[in-house]
């Protein structure tokens, strides 16, 4: 066999030879000992600090002054408008909002969707979460609304004009990569603490997903299905509205689902501001350690995740699973029956509706009428049963609030499993957290903060520019000097050295996972749904279940943090290996290959492309965990940004979030680097000669 060896791909002209690795090895042994003798410690110098905290927090203070004109009315309508909707929403019973539920998401998704969306709406009801889950849908569903009134006609420009897009998607960028924490201060100090703080800090978040996916909707529509149109007389206005957005609109819903998903995301974020709802009653659950009542509020919100998603999912597609020909168990017989007395109950209210209409119509509206409700059948029934449940509540029936004789709760069990847990189990769980501790992070902790910062500097600057060009390698240095100078340097590798310990374990667990997956269709069937529910579920879920066996501290963050970071890296290897041609492996065995000299020396080689870009999606998860990290006592630039949120000091927020954005940055344009080196390696050398 010919050498299939990771080095044996690189491209001729640019090979990490021998020779290099000996130059570059000595060269960073040579500035550390100098480094060593220069300096005392490895951090960097106060003399090259410069705290760009105290300029920020002037202009902060001096923008919220000169603006509160215009700031406090916009607070307080914020505010009015959500205060109208709780009271709304809170005023309806709980049986008109459950079938409610079910009209309105059986009308988007079908039947089977929307009698599961109910269900989901009782079991939360049961769970003793109804008011809070309310105020919860409310804050959504202001911001989601705000989030399309803008960024619709975002997307829309966008696709209009080439220079706004170029100017618009690094906004996006850093909208997507800042932490929300960086930007919640800031409008926490303009708007103060509350709803409408929140409201805005989950707009700022969800907006990036429906600009960029309208944006790419209308650019993906045939450019001569435009050209018809503008050949047969339509304006820019009617082409628009009648091409381009109705050919885009799979695209922008799934957008708009994005967009939910991410507002959902924001539950727990902005309890931390005084809003209310599910993420509140998850926070002071978790400061109480009440694991059983945080468990109860977060599948709560997993429940209202999966139901936001699905109905997401369904409106990007044009049409119903129900719909579909061929139905055949009990439930669809079912279906169709009910159809059928749908319609002809709808026939009848067509009839009597044209009967009122007739004598004041031009025309005949008893045809149209007909095909109308005949067409939408279920939807027009449970119209009037849902009038006539307003009816018979408003007229004194009253259903009233959720009924306690149907909650049932499982959070005291849970506690009572807790406490039984951390007693019974801690000679288990106290010695790992003390072996992973002392063994693991304290060791990668320790080094990187003793290790001098011109040595970090340069080897990382290097492996930029190794890894994607002379533009990362510039901002890498940017964003190393920033941190530096703004004194987030210690702070910054105590974070890194969480994120590199959970990035190891999590490529330890991925990759393994990955291959036995792409070795065993069963294997991967059963491991997918797993995976699935791990990337729908809210990051903050995880912290509750990890405290229960753990406690609190910086075991506890890693260990969230890879639950969280762990899928894209498995999917991906998965992928990699299932995406090796096959007469390659069979050339392999019929030169006598075992299957580990197949796995290591073709397989792996071969899908390293796509094991590195599970490898830069999981380390962007990580990253985009530390902060919830810190939530359950990890320390580092997480811990910095919730010190300076409890301390309302928005200068220190910005240094340590714009750290932790820089420290995304650099990551991302490495990981991607290298990802694509690897595949330009593997397009010039072709396929393994074996």
């Amino acid at each position: 066999m010919t050498d299939t060896t990771p080095s044996g791909l690189l491209p001729a002209g640019r090979r990490w030879t021998p020779s290099h690795q000996v130059g570059v090895l000595a060269a960073i042994i040579l500035l550390l000992v100098a480094c060593k003798l220069l300096f005392a410690t490895g951090s960097f110098p106060e003399a090259l600090q410069f705290a760009i905290r105290d300029p920020i927090d002037t202009f902060a203070d001096w923008f919220a002054e000169t603006f509160r004109f215009i700031l406090r009315p916009i607070s307080l309508t914020i505010k009015s408008w959500l205060a109208l909707l709780d009271d709304f929403f809170l005023g309806l019973s709980w049986p008109i909002m459950v079938f409610g539920v079910l009209l309105l998401v059986g009308k988007a998704g079908g039947l089977r969707l929307g009698l599961f969306a109910a269900a989901c709406l009782m079991l939360v009801g049961s769970l003793g979460l109804w008011d809070t889950t309310i105020k919860t849908l409310t804050i959504m569903l202001l911001a989601v609304a705000f989030t399309l009134i803008g960024g619709v006609p975002l997307g829309v420009l966008a696709t209009r004009n080439d220079r706004f897009e170029a100017v618009l998607r690094p906004i996006l960028d850093g909208m997507q990569t800042m932490p929300t924490f960086v930007y919640l201060i800031p409008v926490m100090l303009l708007f103060g603490i509350g709803a409408t703080t929140a409201v805005f800090a989950t707009v700022i978040y969800a907006a990036p997903p429906v600009i960029r996916l309208t944006n790419l909707g209308i650019r993906q529509v045939a450019a001569n299905t435009v050209e018809a149109a503008r050949s047969y007389g339509s304006t820019e206005r009617q082409t628009l509205f009648k091409v381009q957005l109705p050919l885009a609109r799979p695209a922008i819903m799934m957008g708009v689902n994005q967009t939910v998903m991410m507002a959902l995301g924001m539950v727990i974020i902005v309890a931390l501001i005084g809003s209310s709802g599910l993420g509140k009653d998850i926070w002071s659950a978790m400061r109480r350690l009440q694991i059983g009542r945080a468990v109860e509020a977060g599948l709560a919100v997993v429940l209202v995740a999966i139901v936001l998603d699905r109905v997401g999912y369904a409106l990007s597609r044009s049409g119903r699973d129900d719909d579909e020909p061929g139905m055949s168990s009990p439930f669809d017989s079912a279906v169709r029956k009910a159809r059928t007395a749908f319609e002809a109950v709808a026939g009848a209210l067509a009839r009597g509706l044209t009967a009122v209409v007739r004598p004041l119509a031009k025309r005949d509206p008893g045809p149209a009428l007909r095909a109308l409700f005949t067409r939408n059948a279920g939807f027009v029934v449970g119209v009037v049963v849902l009038a006539g449940l307003i009816a018979v509540d408003s007229l004194g029936a009253g259903f009233g609030d959720y009924p306690a004789m149907l909650e049932f709760r499982f959070g005291k069990p849970i506690d009572v499993a807790v406490r039984w847990l951390n007693i019974n189990l801690a000679f288990i769980t106290d010695p790992m957290r003390t072996i992973f501790f002392v063994y693991l992070l304290l060791p990668v902790r320790d080094f990187l903060v003793w290790l001098p910062w011109p040595v970090f500097f340069a080897a990382v600057v290097y492996l930029a520019w190794r890894a994607a060009g002379w533009r990362v390698m510039a901002l890498t240095a940017f964003g190393l000097a920033f941190i530096g100078v703004v004194g987030m340097w210690e702070s910054t590798m105590i974070t890194l050295s969480q994120i590199t310990v959970a990035l190891g374990l999590s490529v330890a667990i991925a990759v393994p996972l990955g291959v036995l997956a792409a070795r065993s269709d069963r294997f991967d069937m059963l491991l997918r749904p797993v995976l699935d529910t791990m990337q729908t579920l809210p990051a903050f879920v995880y912290l509750p279940l990890v405290i229960m066996l753990f406690k609190v501290g910086d075991f506890s963050g890693i260990i969230a943090t890879v639950i969280y970071a762990v899928p894209p890296a498995v999917r991906l290897t998965n992928l990699g290996i299932r995406q090796v041609p096959v007469d390659v492996v069979e050339s392999a065995r019929s030169y006598g290959s075992t299957p580990l000299q197949i796995l290591f020396k073709i397989e792996l080689p071969l899908a390293l492309p796509s094991i590195m870009m599970g490898i830069n999606q999981t380390t962007m998860m990580a990253l985009a965990m530390v902060i919830y990290a810190a939530l359950i006592g990890a320390q580092g630039l997480g811990s910095d940004v919730m010190e300076a949120i409890g301390e309302f000091n928005v200068g220190a927020g910005f240094e340590a979030g714009m750290s932790i954005v820089f420290l995304a940055v650099i990551a991302d344009r490495v990981t991607q680097g290298l990802s694509a080196k690897r595949q330009r390696a593997l397009g010039v050398t072709g396929r393994l000669d074996v």
